[in-house]
């Protein structure tokens, strides 16, 4: 079985900051002016396709089993939001990595005791994160050169808060604001 793994009532990626969902669209005939439609504001669909921007809800997870002393990334999964209330991340019951996770207590982003620690992430941000790290090797041979061990500690010394990274990007201040 496949763990759900409970979050905060937003949760960003690891590595980008950005969320993991997908963006507004306003309408054609002007995407900046505030819309009489329910929603408002949106990017404008002539310029970016919503199928652009499948890859925004597509996450995995880093994790580290200290037992093993093994990092680890998991299969495909998605970030779920219910209103005001907790989010929680349901990875793909179809995907052969996810079967290999052992159901035990995660927690993301959080340093809690008895629970491993995770962090989620946009796949594509992790590409490109291996592509900056290692510019001269394929894909594939650099996203498996990151050292996983690596990654983890340093997401963990940057976090111990519910959403995201403990980082100072400017939003802390934008928050709540139009």
């Amino acid at each position: 079985m496949v763990p759900l793994i409970r979050t905060a009532e937003q949760c960003y990626c690891a590595i980008c900051g950005g969320p993991f969902e997908r963006p507004r669209f306003g309408p054609k005939e002007n995407p900046f002016s505030p819309s009489k439609k329910k929603g408002g504001n949106g990017y404008n669909p002539d310029i970016i396709s919503k199928k652009a921007t499948e890859w925004l809800v597509e996450l995995r997870i880093l994790g580290y089993f200290y037992a093993l002393k093994q990092g680890f990334i998991s299969g495909r999964g998605q970030f779920f939001n219910v209103f005001s209330g907790p989010g929680s991340i349901h990875l793909d019951q179809k995907d052969p990595a996810n079967e290999q996770l052992p159901n035990l207590n995660y927690s993301c982003y959080e340093d809690k005791a008895g629970a491993i620690t995770i962090f989620p992430f946009h796949e594509t941000c992790y590409k490109i994160l291996a592509k900056v790290l290692y510019p001269d090797e394929e894909l594939f041979t650099a996203m498996t050169r990151i050292d996983l061990e690596g990654l983890h500690s340093t997401m963990r010394y940057l976090s111990n808060r519910k959403d995201a990274l403990l980082i100072r990007t400017g939003l802390e201040t934008r928050r709540n604001k139009p």
